[in-house]
């Protein structure tokens, strides 16, 4: 696969919003969260944490909002919210299953860099038959660092022994690909519905911008 001009040797993906049709998910999440509380959900509180894991979500929704649950229990009763709907109901978006089968059969090494938890991501991927299409997958937890760090990447190109420069993620908020981009990487901006208000600063940050990943077959 060329993009910008460069051959590209591996693909991280990200997976909510990019891979998995899941951001409707979180966003009923949080109004839930929020709304139980007597709240509405802040203006910038989706993207003050779309990047992080979620234990450093439930630290800054705590210590910001002045929650009164602990870290713990925060956690809890997101995953409680969301992990029937990762082992049972989210699926993929148009065209990723033809197109991992396609990277893979030009030898392109695949991984995913995800802030979501192992416990929601694994089963689900299990559940839609492309877990065995990657050679890693990793996140935010495991290099303790948020995707407006280059850390998560960085650790994720390694494992895949391929240079910044022959690597291209692929991400659908800005944070990433800001991220990826200033960093060397070849960075391919996702159009996802729930993040649409970022397509400027995705178009700005990124090689390549896509509406459906049949573009690339």
């Amino acid at each position: 696969m060329i993009i910008a001009n460069k051959q590209i040797k591996a693909v991280i993906f990200d997976l909510d919003g990019t891979l998995i049709d899941s951001s409707n998910i979180w966003s009923e999440i949080d109004k839930a969260f929020f709304a139980k509380r007597g709240m509405k959900i802040p203006k910038t509180y989706v993207d003050d944490i779309a990047h992080i894991g979620l234990k450093e979500a439930a630290i800054y929704t705590k210590n910001t909002y002045n929650i009164k649950e602990s870290i713990e229990e925060i956690m809890d009763e997101w995953k409680q919210g969301t992990l029937k709907q990762y082992k049972e109901l989210i699926q993929l978006k148009p065209h990723v299953y033809d197109l991992l089968v396609m990277l893979k059969n030009e030898g392109i090494k695949l991984a995913i860099a995800t802030a979501n938890s192992k416990e929601l991501y694994e089963p689900c991927l299990k559940r839609l038959n492309i877990y065995d299409f990657f050679d890693y997958i990793s996140d935010v937890d495991e290099v303790k660092a948020g995707k407006n760090s280059v850390k998560l990447y960085d650790f994720v190109a390694n494992k895949l022994n391929c240079k910044r420069e022959e690597t291209a993620v692929f991400e659908d908020i800005s944070v990433g690909l800001k991220t990826a981009y200033e960093n060397g990487f070849i960075s391919v901006a996702v159009y996802d519905e729930h993040s649409k208000k970022e397509d400027e600063l995705k178009r700005k940050f990124s090689h390549l911008f896509i509406y459906n990943f049949k573009e690339l077959l």
